[in-house]
């Protein structure tokens, strides 16, 4: 720096610091400033130069300047002298310096009186017009032009230019500046002489500085180290002590040395606290603290510069934090708006590869925390992602000072090494609930994790934070989300989302963990929301997405899928729940939290045998589960943790493969699914095109294959066996994200491991269809061992996550939190994949649920039956009503029928349900959600999935197994070849069902079965009898008066229960009601053991016992039970005599019951109607023995003939007659009963033809049995 003065200033101080760092020199006397061409009016006087006011420009050179100054800052305070003065500028680019304005020449001015153009920076050359750039001012009221104002201007090599003006004392941006190019329009920047110019003017030009800016960037300093922090070295730009620190001025944007770098000398910084204040001498530019700086000694980082840093930029009034990774600028966090002022302090904490960052004593950034902008819900993606990832930790390095087209000075430099012994890390971190409130398991405290959920019961009304640390001294202090100190005790938390912030500080070093505690709602919240499906699995409380990591270990099933605490998508973790049946799930603590390298993307998890890979642990010898991850933000890669228990686990440092060192170069490098085969695990990976990778160890993964045009998220590669009877085939089907597939071989290829499709499959959208819906995304398999072509071959199963990116993942999430629901994530059925042939020999996927679900069936049936549907008919199944049940049913078309459906969860009046239709003619299937919402989402969510080329069966049939769970329709068609999985938000009420058919008869074979929930909470409740019925009547229907029991053999009792499902009873469950001691009709009641008020009836016979050995002869017979049937039609063939029993008085006077075989039945004709006396007659006896009894037979009327009661009248006319003195008591009052009886028949308006008849036999018979008394 050159200060031009009027007379030496004792005692300043020339710092020698080395080439390319200048130093203060002073001038000594006037004759530094010379007037040209010629004269000598200026004014040389304590520290400033005064111009006198005289027409036009007046050139004033400064003597010692470099006659090609051209990089540089040049300033000065600048107050206007005289009435009538207006303009005064910086000289510069003189080419005479004896007779500038002969010359090309510049000038950077102001002109108050201007009407436009007040301050610009222009450029004047005989013969050629005046070239200017204009500071864009406006109504420059930010300004005082009658006040002394201060002029910079600062130009690099290449004729980048930056120029500003402000008043003295104003804040930082209380001006205007400009930047500009002086080579546009073809001009060449040469550099020149300094000077000063007054135009029409008197100026007085004060505090002139000059400095020279070194343009290569290759100069060295010497001993540069008056920080206290040890040596420093120059990279690029101009550095220069100041009294209180180092002052760095970068060259101007454009010229590829905008970025000016100081670095220390050591490399051996590692964990500590590096700070500075930070204050900006231009309104430009940003100010940066470098740490870590690697010098291209990572495996990621092999050119330009590797370092971390955190900045302010002034420009933009944001901090950030990044890291130079190969030349290239990667945020770490999403950047914070800080404001724009003058001076900033900046605090670096790093430890590890966790980094804090405070400005101004408030915390910036702390990295992997996702929770540093809060936890506001958005509408359309959580929080947001507010951490980004790398693909390694620079973990030491040098330390430095980094400005970015700026003018800054570095004060107050200080650099505190944090070790084990100060290390402010907590070693544990806890919740317990007061009172009544439990605390769920934690996830396992990870010193290297900074953030942590904790879920507490809903009567958790307060809690401790237990917060122990690693050193004596440490201080901890606690913030809730208001920012307010609130202790470690006693801590209330809301329902929902509580964050607490967990500051930890020891000898200066600083870290903060964020522990979010979330109070659940009351459990009867759970589990029966509308919503929730009963016999899929779901998040509790939040969102989920792709399952990861399916796997068996150590006697259970691992589950583990993505996972964020909102019911949007947000920065992801891996949740995790295990089961022993694949069906009920007991939810664990979150597993994977996001961290330095990223959030943590989907992935897949397998069972390394005795521990092969060392990654559980040196002279660990069982197995050792190992999940391979996807680490997400610039850009993905894979990383591994391993766990000998599968809730304990360890990250290891480090990334295993990053995008960056695949061939294919490409950022999408996500969702490894690993597996192994043939002594080798392999990788398939993608999110963009395919790779295939192979490993030894899990950990160094070389290439096999790349597919640079085939294209997929969440691929799998898995072998299954095709029995055709004969002969085994073992095929390899690659999965493209669950929706299709391809089937080929997994071979060497040029000694290159490769998926080689099939002929029908070779194209690159030649694919099968997995599932035809959008709401099946994601698949993972999962099976035990390794794949081998033998018996030993494992089965494989496939989960989906139930939705779909496309469009309406996120928004449907306003609809369940209306619906009072907080999660947002179910998967489809788990499905056991499998093989199968077309008719032209190409090989076809089959997705089979698996048979666990069987074990959810409730009773036999809730409906079932064989119908016949014709177009426009009854609907078969009117009166059914479920949500949550599975059913079966087969479809076979008759003549002239072209399409048939299905209709479920459907409204009562037709108009609402999802739609699952196949037409014969084209041989399509499709499942139609248009109608089956309750509440819009989107138009995608209305869709309509449908797949051509579905055959029906040989005999033109069918079938469809189909999944209803409350919001939920899976299908599943053509022997298992076709699948369709769709989310539905239809009203509670739906749970109507609907078969139809159009133009021609359907037959339809129904099986419905209602599946109990998974849910232990929420448990359809045992379903008792509702009432019983004989639905197969008893092989024995004839008994004797003398029999006791009832034989069982053939009878079927079904109960009806009340879960609206049947079936039938053990024998054991019922007993019998039943009288045999008198002969006839009888009926038997089948009475519930477990509740005698239920009941239903059988009819039986019973037959008088054969007599014990009388000579007594038969005397005379009554008939003590009419038949049950006494009404025929003309032409009836034969009489039926069921319930008729006939009572016999012996000679001896005692009476007994005969037999059907002791009688016969005489007069039967129903050739003519009318009533038709029957005679029974005694055989056998030796004298006749009749009894005589009338039946009806009816001519077949018309429906709406009246009632003739003729004879009925004529019959009660000549009963009334007969006088009760002429008649035997016992004749006499049966006959005055019927005559009552027929009274009543006459006098009902109501009573039918049949009935009139029957009275009027009734009647007759009773009449003519008169016996006269003797």
């Amino acid at each position: 720096m050159k200060r031009f003065m009027t007379s030496a200033i004792a005692g300043v101080a020339v710092l020698c610091i080395g080439a390319g760092f200048v130093g203060t020199a002073t001038a000594q006397t006037a004759t530094d400033f010379t007037d040209r061409p010629g004269g000598a009016s200026l004014i040389a006087n304590n520290n400033e130069i005064s111009v006198p006011q005289q027409p036009g420009d007046h050139f004033i050179t400064w003597d010692d300047s470099p006659s090609n100054a051209k990089a540089f800052v040049y300033e000065a305070d600048v107050a206007l002298r005289d009435v009538g003065s207006r303009s005064a500028a910086l000289l510069f680019g003189v080419q005479e310096a004896g007779d500038p304005g002969n010359s090309t020449w510049y000038a950077a001015n102001f002109d108050k009186d201007a009407e436009s153009n007040k301050s610009r920076v222009f450029r004047v050359s005989p013969g050629q017009g005046l070239q200017e750039w204009v500071v864009p001012g406006g109504d420059w009221s930010a300004l005082d032009f009658d006040d002394a104002v201060h002029l910079r201007l600062q130009v690099s090599e290449n004729g980048r230019f930056n120029y500003a003006i402000t008043n003295i004392g104003a804040e930082l941006d209380g001006g205007y500046q400009l930047s500009g190019d002086l080579t546009a329009n073809g001009s060449v920047w040469d550099g020149g002489t300094l000077g000063l110019l007054t135009w029409d003017s008197g100026a007085v030009f004060s505090n002139i500085e000059y400095r020279e800016l070194s343009g290569s960037g290759t100069h060295a300093p010497e001993g540069f180290d008056n920080t206290g922090l040890g040596p420093f070295n120059y990279s690029s730009g101009y550095w220069e002590y100041t009294n209180d620190g180092i002052r760095g001025i970068s060259n101007l944007e454009g010229t590829g040395l905008h970025d000016s770098f100081l670095y220390s000398d050591a490399n051996t910084f590692s964990d500590g606290v590096y700070s500075s204040t930070v204050t900006f001498n231009q309104p430009r530019g940003a100010a940066t603290m470098v740490f870590r700086a690697a010098g291209g000694v990572t495996p990621s980082c092999t050119t330009g510069n590797c370092s971390y840093a955190a900045n302010v930029n002034y420009d933009s009034g944001k901090a950030r934090l990044f890291k130079f990774e190969n030349g290239n600028a990667i945020d770490l966090q999403t950047d914070l708006d800080v404001g724009r002022k003058a001076s900033y302090t900046i605090e670096v904490h790093a430890i590890g590869k966790h980094v804090v960052v405070y400005i101004d004593g408030a915390l910036a950034f702390n990295t992997a925390d996702y929770l540093l902008r809060g936890v506001g819900h958005a509408e359309d993606a959580g929080v947001g992602m507010t951490i980004f990832g790398q693909n390694d930790a620079y973990l030491d390095g040098r330390i430095g000072l980094l400005t970015f087209n700026g003018d800054v000075s570095y004060s107050d430099l200080t650099y505190q090494a944090i070790t084990e012994q100060n290390s402010p890390r907590l070693s544990a971190l806890n919740v317990s609930a007061r009172g009544s409130g439990t605390a769920e398991a934690p996830t396992p405290f990870d010193p290297d994790q900074y953030v942590y959920i904790q879920y507490v019961s809903a009567d958790t009304g307060n809690i401790d934070i237990a917060a122990p640390v690693k050193n004596a001294g440490t201080g901890v202090t606690v913030r809730n989300a208001e920012g307010q100190t609130v202790g470690l005790t006693d801590l209330p938390v809301a329902v929902g989302r509580n964050v607490f912030t967990i500051e930890t500080e020891g000898d200066g070093a600083k870290l903060v963990y964020r522990l979010m505690v979330h109070r659940y709602d009351p459990a009867v919240s759970y589990y029966d929301e509308t919503y929730r499906s009963q016999y899929h699995y779901s998040v509790k409380e939040g969102w989920a997405n792709d399952p990861n990591g399916m796997v068996y270990f150590n006697g259970e099933y691992h589950l583990f899928y993505q996972f964020y605490n909102d019911t949007v998508w947000g920065p992801m973790h891996w949740a995790h729940a295990v089961s022993s049946d694949l069906i009920h799930w007991e939810d664990k603590p979150i597993t994977f939290y996001p961290d330095e390298y990223g959030a943590m993307f989907s992935g897949s998890a397998v069972v390394d045998a005795g521990n092969a890979s060392g990654l559980c642990g040196e002279g660990y010898a069982q197995d050792c589960l190992v999940a391979i991850i996807t680490a997400d933000g610039n850009g993905q890669r894979v990383m591994v943790a391993s766990s000998k228990d599968g809730d304990n686990w360890n990250k290891h440092e480090g990334i295993v493969k990053d995008w960056s060192e695949d061939g294919l170069n490409n950022q999408d490098f996500r969702d490894p699914k690993v597996f192994r085969y043939q002594g080798t695990w392999f990788m398939v990976i993608a999110g963009g095109p395919l790779r295939i990778y192979s490993s030894q160890n899990l950990v160094d993964w070389q290439p096999e294959t790349l597919y640079g045009d085939l294209h997929t998220e969440c691929p799998d590669l898995f072998m299954l066996p095709f029995d055709d009877g004969e002969t085994t085939v073992y095929k390899w089907v690659l999965s493209r994200g669950g929706r299709t597939y391809k089937i080929g071989d997994f071979k060497q290829v040029a000694g290159k491991w490769a998926f080689v499709p099939d002929y029908a499959y070779a194209g690159n959208d030649a694919d099968g269809v997995m599932n035809l819906a959008r709401d099946a995304y994601a698949a993972q398999t999962y099976y035990q061992g390794e794949f081998l072509a033998g018996e030993a071959n494992p089965e494989v199963i496939a989960i989906q996550w139930m939705n779909t990116w496309e469009d309406y993942c996120n928004k449907v999430a306003p609809a369940l939190m209306n619906a009072g629901q907080h999660f947002n994530g179910s998967f489809d059925l788990q499905l056991k994949m499998g093989l199968t042939k077309d008719s032209s020999g190409k090989y076809l996927l089959t997705s089979t649920p698996i048979d666990a679900y069987r074990t959810l069936r409730m009773g036999t049936h809730a409906k079932s039956g064989s119908y016949t549907l014709s177009p426009g008919g009854a609907n078969p199944m009117a009166g059914f009503t479920g949500n949550q049940y599975e059913m079966t049913v087969k479809l076979s078309p008759q003549a002239g029928a072209t399409e048939a459906g299905v209709v479920v969860l459907m409204k009562d009046d037709f108009s609402k349900g999802t739609s699952i239709t196949y037409n014969w003619s084209t041989k399509t299937l499709a499942v139609n959600r248009e109608n089956a919402h309750a509440v819009y989402v989107s138009d995608s969510f209305k869709d309509y999935a449908q797949q051509v080329s579905v055959k029906a069966a040989e005999d033109g049939s069918v079938t469809l197994h189909i999944f209803v769970d409350r919001s939920s329709v899976e299908v599943f068609a053509d022997d298992y070849t076709m699948a369709a999985s769709v989310q539905v938000l239809p009203e509670e009420s739906w749970q109507g069902l609907n078969l139809w058919a159009a133009n021609g008869d359907i037959g339809a074979d129904v099986e419905i079965y209602p599946l109990q929930g998974i849910w232990a909470s929420n448990q359809l409740p045992e379903a008792t009898v509702s009432s019983i019925a004989v639905t197969a009547q008893p092989t024995k229907t004839i008994y004797r008066s003398s029999d006791t029991e009832i034989d069982t053999a053939g009878l079927e009792v079904t109960a009806q229960l009340s879960n609206g499902t049947r079936r039938v009873l053990e024998v054991s469950e019922y007993g019998f009601d039943f009288d045999f001691s008198t002969p006839g009709t009888r009926h038997v009641t089948v009475v519930l053991n477990a509740e005698e008020s239920i009941t239903t009836t059988f009819q039986i016979t019973v037959e008088a016992s054969e007599p014990e050995a009388s000579d007594s002869p038969v005397k005379s017979i009554v008939i003590t039970t009419l038949p049950t049937k006494r009404s025929y039609a003309i032409g009836t063939l034969a009489f039926d005599p069921t319930g008729l029993t006939v009572t016999a008085t012996l000679e001896d006077d005692t009476t007994r019951l005969l037999q059907a075989s002791e009688y016969q039945i005489i007069g039967f004709n129903a050739a003519t109607a009318g009533a038709k006396p029957l005679t029974i007659s005694v055989m056998g006896s030796k004298k006749a023995v009749t009894a005589v009894f009338s039946v009806i037979v009816a001519a077949v009327g018309l429906p709406d003939a009246p009632v003739d009661k003729t004879q009925l009248n004529t019959m009660i006319a000549l009963a009334k007659l007969a006088k009760q003195a002429k008649f035997t008591a016992a004749t006499w009052d049966p006959m005055n009963a019927m005559l009552a009886v027929a009274n009543s028949v006459k006098a009902n308006g109501l009573a039918t033809q049949d009935a009139v008849d029957l009275a009027y036999c009734d009647l007759m018979d009773a009449y003519n049995a008169l016996v006269i008394r003797l």
